[in-house]
C-alpha cells in the first residue's frame, strides 16, 4: 500500500509596508558649502578633438 505524505505549510502573517519620514533643517543645502566661485574671464572656444560620426549604440 502506498502512503502519500501531506505537508502542511503555514504562512508567515502579512506586514504591511511603513513609511517614515525624518525631516532635518540645516543651517546651509549640503552642495552649497562645497561650490566655489570664479569670476575669471569666460573661454568659449572649444578643443580640437576627434570627432565620432554615425550611429552609436548606448
Amino acid at each position: 500500500m502506498k502512503q502519500n505524505k501531506v505537508t502542511i505549510r503555514i504562512k508567515d502573517p502579512y506586514l504591511s509596508p511603513q513609511l517614515q519620514v525624518v525631516e532635518i533643517e540645516m543651517e546651509q543645502g549640503i552642495a552649497a558649502g562645497s561650490g566655489t566661485v570664479n569670476t575669471g574671464t569666460v573661454s568659449s572656444s572649444w578643443e580640437n578633438g576627434t570627432d565620432t560620426s554615425g550611429e552609436m549604440d548606448w
